[in-house]
């Protein structure tokens, strides 16, 4: 193989020679001799190459799978997290946007009015909590299911980031887990 040296000896005689005279010239050229150094050591004399390209390749689909499948747990924590949020009365409803939808819900009793000391720069629809009042909050209850959650999810990258074959198991099982 050709390395600097090479190059510039290469360089040296064909300047003295005259075989060049414009860039595009030499540019030929040179490609020419790098070419049938190259064509000649594609072949390799012994298979360690080989096997070095070959743990490359397996080293790239396992990080392929890994990113594949720590991204399908990170999807599947986050809408776990929403079903906690809501099992737990973290989150409220979405808001009505008719008219018909507001008097329906007004009239189910589905809403929760602010206090009095709230100000509102906008609707005075600003004062309902469009919440189910049935539905308490529970920050202990919630904050023990995240704790469960951040667990399992810690578990299963885990696995995921020493197997990358077994990720899908690792991702599967962590679905099947219930923290409610």
């Amino acid at each position: 193989m050709l390395d600097d040296r090479d190059i510039t000896c290469t360089e040296i005689e064909m300047a003295k020679s005259g075989q060049w005279v414009n860039l595009a010239a030499y540019l030929a050229t040179l490609t020419e001799v790098v070419t049938e150094t190259t064509v000649s050591e594609v072949v390799p004399e012994d298979s360690s190459e080989s096997q070095q390209e070959e743990k490359e390749h397996t080293m790239t689909l396992d990080l392929q799978q890994m990113d594949f499948f720590r991204d399908a747990l990170r999807s599947e924590k986050r809408t776990k997290l929403d079903s906690l949020e809501r099992t737990f009365g973290q989150t409220d409803d979405e808001a009505p946007h008719t008219a018909e939808e507001i008097a329906a819900r007004i009239t189910a009793g589905k809403f929760i009015l602010r206090d009095k000391s709230y100000r509102s720069y906008g609707s005075r629809l600003d004062r309902f909590i469009w919440r189910d009042p049935a539905v308490k909050q529970d920050d202990a209850g919630f904050n023990a299911a995240v704790a469960k959650l951040k667990e399992a999810y810690k578990l299963a990258k885990f696995a995921i980031m020493t197997a990358p074959a077994d990720g899908a198991k690792a991702v599967t099982d962590f679905a099947a887990l219930s923290f409610a």
